[in-house]
């Protein structure tokens, strides 16, 4: 059982941590900058070779988040993340990604979580983002978070996030009544 105090701060740190708690090593970060000294992207964006030394407090807090990443490489991991169906791998590539920056990202790594037979992975996640309001949850992540709850057989928790979801002013589509649906089945729950 994976305690959601571990995931603390939603980001890196808590993403690194979750395929350890689940028994696996830690992922080792890949090399994500050719810049030889610290530089300024056209965004305006600080890059530095990884491993370097923190030039400020925010390259602190970048480092501790986790390698920098061009939208190139990210678009590489997330395609790699929606094709892998081996949990060692999703364990690898939610390391490699760090911060999960908008909610498309966090249903992709739910899915995998959920389709690696590690549902409960994906509902934690799903419950330390909504404890830390960090992102905005519509639809399609609380889609996500029940059909986790189908997989782990959670039919108390599929219909509550139904509820939550009508409460949120969310509209709830057929596919999440038919997870929450098959949840009540696989439990055993008719009520």
């Amino acid at each position: 059982h994976l305690d959601t105090t571990m995931l603390g701060r939603v980001g890196s740190p808590a993403l690194h941590a979750l395929p350890h708690a689940l028994g696996r090593r830690r992922a080792r970060p890949v090399a994500t900058s050719v810049f030889s000294t610290t530089q300024r992207s056209s965004t305006g964006r600080q890059h530095r070779p990884r491993g370097g030394p923190p030039q400020s407090r925010h390259d602190e807090e970048e480092n501790h988040r986790g390698p920098l990443l061009t939208t190139y490489e990210r678009r590489g991991l997330l395609r790699r993340l929606r094709e892998s169906r081996d949990a060692e791998d999703v364990a690898e590539i939610v390391g490699q990604l760090g911060d999960l920056e908008t909610s498309r990202e966090v249903v992709l790594v739910m899915s995998a979580w959920t389709r690696v037979k590690r549902a409960r992975a994906a509902l934690e996640l799903f419950t330390a983002l909504r404890a830390r309001g960090e992102h905005d949850l519509n639809e399609r992540c609380y889609g996500a978070a029940i059909t986790a709850c189908e997989k782990n057989k959670r039919s108390n928790q599929a219909v509550a996030l139904l509820r939550e979801m009508s409460a949120r002013g969310l509209e709830p589509t057929l596919v999440n009544y038919n997870a929450a649906i098959s949840a009540c089945e696989k439990a055993g729950d008719w009520e």
